[in-house]
């Protein structure tokens, strides 16, 4: 069995403002949640083959991870790239994607530090007509190589909204948004109790877990911050649907998030 691991930093516990996403304490916290999610598969499938990605900023953020912490049964993935997953990665065959430290959408009323992909860019994405945030970005990639999105972890909105899109992923709240730079969170201890746990019982129940499969050519339409980021995706091949908004139609999500 193989498992890819994507991370990122403000779905972490502990994390409430900007500030805190790249903190030697959000990087620790975020070691302990993987290696949680490691011990987790490794309880339910002791020969399980793990990749973990190294998600926040694309790479391009430093070091989240410290390979000397990680658990050493897992292989890491770091450095700079795009926002989706690796092609080069998906050409393994993987049987599921588990993502860990997720937040919500932009805009969702409650998430903490929610947003899609970057802040300062875009205000509402569609795909196929549906509003998705990052995991489900990450699950439509995925799907296109028929692998499920089982597991994620993160903010208690981030996995409503994830289980409202796909209701098979199992989901483990590390925190509550109350606004978007204020959380309440869990002991650190028991977060690592409840990650084990879920991630061991979607091992088990491995089965229930099905590929998002989205229409092709996919249609991802983008609001974004300001006039200008629109007139860069229209030099990108996008068709523009408004004063800051676009169309980009494209063979795969991958590409599609390419001419964002």
């Amino acid at each position: 069995m193989k498992i890819l691991i994507t991370t990122d930093n403000e779905g972490v516990c502990g994390v409430s403002r900007s500030e805190d996403t790249e903190s030697p304490a959000t990087r620790k916290q975020l070691v302990a949640e993987v290696n949680a999610t490691i011990e987790g598969i490794l309880r339910a499938s002791p020969s399980a083959e793990m990749v973990v990605i190294d998600g926040h900023g694309g790479g391009s953020l430093g070091c989240n991870i410290s390979r000397e912490d990680l658990n050493h049964a897992a292989r890491l993935l770091d450095g700079r790239r795009g926002t989706e997953i690796p092609q080069v990665v998906l050409a393994e065959h993987f049987d599921a994607l588990f993502c860990v430290g997720v937040h919500a959408m932009a805009g969702t009323p409650q998430g903490n530090l929610n947003h899609t992909i970057s802040s300062d860019h875009f205000y509402n994405v569609q795909l196929n007509g549906v509003a998705v945030g990052e995991a489900g970005l990450l699950a439509a990639i995925a799907g296109e190589k028929n692998i499920p999105l089982a597991f994620l972890t993160g903010d208690h909105w981030a996995c409503q909204e994830i289980t409202a899109l796909l209701p098979h992923v199992q989901t483990v709240a590390v925190k509550k948004g109350l606004n978007r730079f204020c959380a309440i969170h869990e002991a650190t201890d028991k977060v690592g109790k409840l990650i084990r746990d879920g991630a061991a019982h979607t091992i088990s129940n491995l089965s229930r877990a099905v590929p998002y499969h989205t229409k092709h050519p996919v249609e991802l339409a983008v609001d974004y911050l300001y006039s200008n980021q629109a007139d860069h995706a229209v030099l990108r091949g996008a068709r523009r649907t408004g004063n800051r908004s676009v169309l980009i139609t494209a063979e795969c999500v991958a590409d599609a998030l390419s001419r964002m």
